[in-house]
């Protein structure tokens, strides 16, 4: 193709882009800002934003583009008749519906993805290591326990609306800083005198041969690489070695002044930090390709929450790590090792919540056999069926409903199970008599969703909703009260009638309609998840219907209804786990590569490693832009 016609091409090309976003923005403007101002602003705009959205922000085709996920609500809002709530008192009609909804369907749901926005891979952020990764890190590197969060007073990271690892959770405070310098003190003093010192040092010093000033040199430069996680310059190394001579001549040994030595490292932004180099020039807008050690550190931390091990730094150090064939080989190998247990204490604990059983709210005042034995077994069932399922690259729809558990004695008679069990958990081969299999029949899951003495079907259709589904729910106004009674001055008699008072005003309803059917479906599952058929004498209320109509009468029927929409679930895990690989919320952008991983990982059968390889293969976790240079390119 000459150079002339590859011009007219990409003019063409171009033209027809800017058309689009022109025609998106345009119709909006004509079409459809009138009949937000006139129906819509009064409840989504400005200071009053009911249910999250305000549609007061859209100013632009980015902003349109950015909170499409938004318009995509509105619209099955609109389909399901639940907005406008008053159409009569604003003079909402047919025709305004149909010009709403056709314009979702035309400029939203319809992603042009030639559009070249849908390559970028989104901001590279700065990312500091996490309370748990600086343990699992220095775990690694020197062979120390350590336990910042207890032994130091370091808050765990929390972010109710994104995983811990985000950059956007985590910020590097001057008390912070303090209390990692005390942490590198601890880390030196129990390598030098502790339970686990000496086979520390053993792994520490290995291939260190003599006690001369190249020796400790050799020391430096192999810790401060494994340390730093890339390749480091001699000048580097040199700065330390004053350090290690004042060490020396205070009288500390060969080792213990390489020790000492090591601390301005444990406390450099260096270590404390996934520092990624910049490699375009100021201002350029350039995507490229992060480094193989970049590449290596975004793998290991991803799935190991640690740093490389020597074979992941000496395949990146070789600049063999971008092969497909190398990223195939070496994703297998890091998920099959022990240390694989982390992407299921971080990421799939963090995603799926079961860890909150700990803190759930059924006490031993009402359900006494629900103590911490209990609450720890039901923990443990839950994460030997995950690293089963990572282990044995189960497929994922496991998660769903399976034909296997993991249970012990104290365990398998709260479920009513039958069968051989002491104290250790084992795994069970489940009949549909015992109604389990999958998080639904989870105790984890069914008791850190109930209230102290009761079932709390919103929270768990919520939980339904948004961790399996994706499915945004907005937080309840503030000013929401519970409705004890009806209009007629009445005692409602069950907590479904009293919810049903409840979701009676509008505003309520638009998402009580879509947790409500769900967790009622759980209904047979007590506070505590044994399984029951009636209550107080009255049978079981297990029915509900989805917005879209769909009936569900039971656990059964749920799970049917998410098994029909399964690929729903896997683009949520995926996506999950997409924002956990890459330490950012995902974007408007990334739509492109979520459909794509979501169609590859059903040829794959689902299977869990597929799904890893599609987030490792992805274009937010192979390429990068310019830090400093992103947020000023994307206004």
């Amino acid at each position: 193709m000459n150079a002339q016609l590859t011009a007219i091409l990409l003019v063409v090309f171009s033209s027809s882009l800017f058309a689009a976003e022109s025609n998106r923005l345009s119709v909006f403007k004509k079409d459809i800002k009138p009949l937000f101002e006139k129906h819509c602003n009064r409840c989504h705009g400005g200071e009053k934003t009911k249910g999250d959205i305000d549609l007061t922000i859209f100013t632009s085709d980015r902003k349109i583009l950015e909170n499409s996920a938004d318009l995509i609500l509105m619209k099955e809002a609109l389909i399901n008749k639940d907005m406008p709530p008053k159409p009569k008192k604003t003079g909402y009609s047919d025709d305004h519906q149909k010009i709403l909804i056709d314009w979702v369907t035309n400029y939203i749901e319809k992603v042009d993805y030639s559009d070249p926005v849908y390559k970028d891979p989104g901001p590279a952020v700065a990312r500091q290591l996490t309370s748990d990764e600086y343990n699992r890190t220095i775990k690694s590197l020197v062979g120390i326990s350590i336990n910042v969060n207890k032994e130091i007073g370091i808050k765990k990271e929390s972010n109710p609306h994104a995983f811990s690892n985000h950059a956007a959770s985590m910020q590097m405070s001057s008390l912070l800083i303090e209390k990692y310098f005390d942490a590198a003190d601890l880390v030196i003093e129990k390598l030098i005198d502790s339970k686990e010192s000496s086979k520390a040092k053993e792994m520490l010093f290995r291939g260190i041969e003599g006690e001369t000033n190249s020796s400790a040199l050799k020391f430096l430069n192999r810790f401060l690489v494994k340390a730093y996680r890339r390749k480091v310059g001699a000048g580097e190394v040199k700065r330390l070695f004053p350090l290690y001579s004042l060490m020396r001549s205070k009288g500390k040994s060969f080792q213990e002044a390489l020790i000492h030595t090591i601390k301005p490292i444990l406390v450099s932004p260096y270590f404390l930090n996934k520092i990624e180099a910049n490699r375009a020039p100021r201002k350029s807008k350039k995507v490229y390709l992060v480094s193989n050690m970049e590449l290596a550190v975004r793998m290991s931390y991803f799935l190991w929450s640690t740093m490389p091990d020597d074979e992941l730094l000496n395949i990146a150090a070789q600049g063999k790590l971008r092969s497909a064939e190398e990223i195939t080989k070496q994703v297998t190998r890091l998920l099959k090792d022990e240390k694989a247990k982390a992407l299921t204490e971080n990421f799939m604990a963090e995603w799926l919540e079961f860890e909150d059983v700990r803190r759930a709210l059924p006490g031993t005042r009402n359900f006494p056999s629900f103590n911490n034995e209990m609450k720890n077994a039901m923990r443990d069932e839950t994460k030997m069926f995950i690293e089963t399922v990572i282990k044995e690259d189960l497929s994922v729809i496991n998660f769903i409903d399976s034909e296997f558990t993991f249970l012990n004695e104290k365990l398998a008679r709260h479920y009513g199970i039958p069968g051989s069990f002491d104290k250790k958990m084992k795994r069970v081969e489940l009949k549909p008599e015992y109604k389990r299999g999958g998080l639904l029949g989870m105790g984890s899951i069914l008791a850190m969703t109930s209230h102290t003495n009761r079932t709390k079907p919103t929270a768990r259709g919520k939980w339904v909703a948004e961790v399996m589904l994706g499915t945004k729910i907005p937080e309840p106004p503030a000013n929401v009260e519970a409705i004890a009674k009806d209009k007629s001055g009445k005692e409602a008699r069950t907590f479904r009638e009293k919810l049903n008072q409840h979701v009676a005003d509008a505003t309520c309803a638009v998402c009580h309609k879509k947790m409500d059917p769900l967790g009622f479906a759980m209904e047979n599952y007590n506070a505590i998840g044994q399984w029951r058929k009636d209550f107080a004498g009255s049978p079981i209320d297990n029915t509900g219907v989805l917005p879209d109509g769909t009936k569900v009468s039971g656990v059964s029927d749920l799970k049917k209804v998410i098994l029909q929409r399964k690929d729903l679930f896997v683009k949520n895990m995926f996506t999950k786990m997409l924002s956990y690989a890459i330490g950012r919320k995902l974007e408007y952008y990334d739509q492109l590569t979520v459909k794509k991983a979501v169609e590859n990982i059903k040829k794959a059968d689902y299977k869990f490693s597929a799904m890893v390889m599609e987030v490792v293969k992805s274009r937010p976790f192979l390429f990068r832009k310019n830090i400093e240079n992103y947020y000023s390119t994307q206004k």
